[in-house]
């Protein structure tokens, strides 16, 4: 969850940084 929220506030400054994080959580 925190992930996700952390990608909609970051998605300009860490899109793909968090993108990867949220897939390895996620997956």
């Amino acid at each position: 969850m925190k992930c996700i929220i952390h990608i909609k506030e970051s998605n300009t400054l860490h899109k793909d940084k968090y993108s990867r994080i949220t897939i390895v959580l996620l997956g």
